[in-house]
């Protein structure tokens, strides 16, 4: 920001060009106030809309406010009037920033002229304008539109992706949100069905993927998925349930083995078994020692040692391990 020193006083046709063509930064004007160079420059050579209001005023003796100076000016240049960056203030919508209109002497003249055309047309269309306006409001649509949203790829680092959003409208036209297709009462129910839909890449909703025929093929392909996913779900249902009774099978075939051979369990001496450094905690918990203070590996090691003693087969020991009739035996020895 530099002060503003002095301001630009009227230059050669040379100078003009270069002076408007390098100046491009900003002067400050007292606090919080600043606007850009060419706003300084433009200011010297010409009137702000605020000037020109007043001045067509008195050569056509009618109020003419500066909002109309730039629709007088877009409706006879078809163009937008020449502006330049006049700082910022605090709007409805937050900070914003400022725009100053300048006119020349000349334009102002040439509006004087034309003012009654130009005042006609502007009316005309301002009426048009309200005209539409009310059509729209009073006329009433129905469909559907989409709206930007985010989320998170979590396939691929987390990345951000931007997606659009399937939304439904009812409403006036006037209204209307961006990105509307209209449709029929029918389709905008399968619409309102499925409202919130995501979109990746290029893909955005399309009326053709609403229609009937869409929806019941759709349905088509997602009753067929449901039917496979519930036969896959009794399939494994079923081979868990025999699986289970096999189990139970096997274990009815061992304990009545370890029924036949209970005489041979019980003349077992458990504490020749279990190291010494562990009879402590085999006297504490019991049977129970097997579950809360062995490893895998350390019980594997005992019944492979009790089926040494015992002779019999591993399966037929681990069964007696798990068993009252080796809770019974345990209890009765620890009471010796």
């Amino acid at each position: 920001m530099r002060q503003l020193q002095q301001t630009i006083t009227s230059n050669t046709p040379a100078q003009e060009d270069k002076v408007g063509k390098e100046i491009m930064l900003a002067y400050e004007l007292g606090i919080n106030k600043c606007v850009s160079e060419r706003h300084i420059y433009a200011s010297s050579r010409k009137m702000t809309a605020g000037e020109a209001a007043k001045k067509l005023t008195k050569l056509v003796g009618s109020k003419v406010l500066a909002a109309d100076i730039k629709e007088l000016y877009q409706m006879h240049y078809h163009r937008e009037a020449e502006w330049h960056h006049s700082g910022f203030y605090n709007g409805s919508s937050g900070k914003t920033m400022g725009r100053t209109f300048f006119i020349s002497e000349a334009e102002v003249q040439e509006l004087a002229e034309n003012y009654a055309t130009l005042a006609q047309q502007c009316a005309d269309a301002k009426a048009h304008k309200e005209a539409e306006e009310k059509r729209q409001r009073e006329t009433k649509v129905m469909g559907f539109y989409w709206t930007w949203n985010y989320d998170y790829d979590y396939s691929n680092h987390g990345k951000r992706r931007n997606h659009k959003v399937l939304q439904a409208y009812e409403g006036d036209e006037l209204h209307c949100p961006n990105h509307f297709t209209p449709c029929n009462a029918a389709t905008l129910k399968r619409v309102k069905t499925v409202v919130g839909r995501k979109y990746y890449g290029w893909d955005e909703p399309k009326l053709e993927e609403f229609s009937k025929k869409a929806f019941d093929e759709e349905a088509r392909r997602k009753a067929e998925r449901e039917a496979q996913l519930e036969a896959e779900r009794r399939h494994w249902e079923e081979k868990a349930e025999k699986r289970k009774a096999d189990q139970e099978r096997y274990r009815q075939q061992m304990m009545k083995k370890v029924e036949a051979n209970l005489d041979v369990f019980s003349a077992l001496n458990f504490m020749a078994i279990i190291p010494e450094e562990y009879h402590r905690f085999f006297l504490q918990s019991g049977q129970d020692y097997f579950r809360l203070h062995c490893t895998r590996r350390m019980r594997n090691e005992y019944i492979h040692e009790m089926a040494k003693i015992t002779g019999l087969d591993y399966q037929v020991c681990d069964v007696y391990v798990g068993s009252d009739y080796c809770k019974q035996q345990i209890e009765e020895q620890l009471k010796k």
